[in-house]
């Protein structure tokens, strides 16, 4: 799969050793963060891609499977993108995407557990739709 997906920023948030070269690594993060990031999750796969879908449930247009992996953000994805961007000097988006998956555990669905998954673009007055299993 030669797709941007969020898969690929695992490169660069193994601790302690370079699994690749630094700035393989930077490049892939630099990649991620202009392809994939929202404020409020990493999606799973880029906007621009013609298989993008921006909502995990929309039986008239696909099955929610056609989405899973097609756009959808899965929260657990939040842990190694912070890494990665923290690592290669992102902390002005690491530290309000962190903000904003508290405000989610808090706030959104399930209180005080997160969602399996998010729709990739919030609904039109700006809410976010989650997803999935209702606690992770």
């Amino acid at each position: 799969d030669t797709k941007l997906r969020p898969n690929q920023l695992m490169l660069a948030s193994i601790p302690f050793d370079d699994f690749v070269p630094g700035e393989v690594q930077a490049k892939v993060t630099r990649n991620a963060v202009s392809g994939l990031l929202y404020p409020y999750g990493i999606a799973s796969l880029a906007q621009d891609d013609v298989y993008f879908h921006p909502r995990h449930e929309n039986p008239a247009f696909h099955h929610k499977d056609a989405a899973y992996h097609n756009g959808t953000i899965w929260g657990w994805n939040a842990g190694f993108t912070v890494t990665a961007l923290n690592r290669f000097g992102y902390q002005d988006l690491s530290w309000p995407l962190t903000q904003n998956l508290g405000a989610q555990i808090l706030g959104l669905g399930t209180l005080g557990s997160m969602s399996e998954n998010l729709d990739a673009l919030p609904r039109e007055d700006g809410s976010l739709t989650p997803t999935g299993t209702f606690a992770q």
